[in-house]
């Protein structure tokens, strides 16, 4: 599995990283009822990555091939820094 950090609408937050795209966690919690972090600190933070980690190669890799509208192109992904500590004035997770 493979997350990175990306911009969106302002936000940074995380997502899941496929061959063609990425998939926002908050889309995914949307999607899934799930409540993971939306953050890459706050998911190491927390101890949910084993957590999303382990949901990712039991269904995830089958669940992202059918949420393919909530993905963003890898052309059109802006990518920030994996996480910052201290987290960058005004921008929400």
């Amino acid at each position: 599995m493979r997350l990175a950090t990306i911009r969106v609408n302002s936000v940074e937050e995380t997502a899941v990283v496929t061959a063609t795209g990425v998939i926002p966690l908050r889309a995914l919690n949307q999607q899934l009822g799930e409540h993971w972090p939306t953050t890459t600190l706050d998911i190491i933070v927390s101890g949910q990555l084993e957590k999303v980690n382990d949901w990712y190669y039991h269904e995830g890799q089958d669940v992202l091939k059918r949420l393919k509208e909530y993905q963003i192109p890898l052309d059109q992904v802006n990518y920030t820094p994996l996480y910052r500590h201290p987290p960058k004035s005004g921008v929400s997770g």
